[in-house]
């Protein structure tokens, strides 16, 4: 039997800058079809993917986490609002 390969399904949601109960009402929408790992890239770009082990194609800084439906969305917009805080920390020029 020959294995095919797997490529994740990866949604853009907006811009970590966005408010995040926006971003966290679409990445919500996106656990639809199942559990998902909400990331950000370099640039701010929020996405979902149907990835939840991530290796080493996503570093771990740009994670929010990975989540289900059902779990509370407030919790995914807390993640997004932290990861934002902590990459703001980037953004700030002394």
């Amino acid at each position: 039997m020959r294995k095919t390969s797997y490529t994740p399904v990866t949604i853009g949601l907006g811009l970590l800058k966005d408010d995040t109960t926006l971003l966290a009402r679409r990445a919500y929408q996106s656990l639809m079809d199942g559990p998902r790992l909400i990331w950000a890239d370099d640039a701010g770009r929020v996405y979902s993917s149907d990835c939840e082990d991530p290796g080493a194609d996503i570093p771990a800084c740009w994670i929010a986490g990975t989540f289900a439906f059902g779990q509370p969305i407030q919790a995914i917009e807390e993640d997004l609002r932290a990861l934002r805080s902590e990459r703001s920390k980037d953004w700030i020029i002394d």
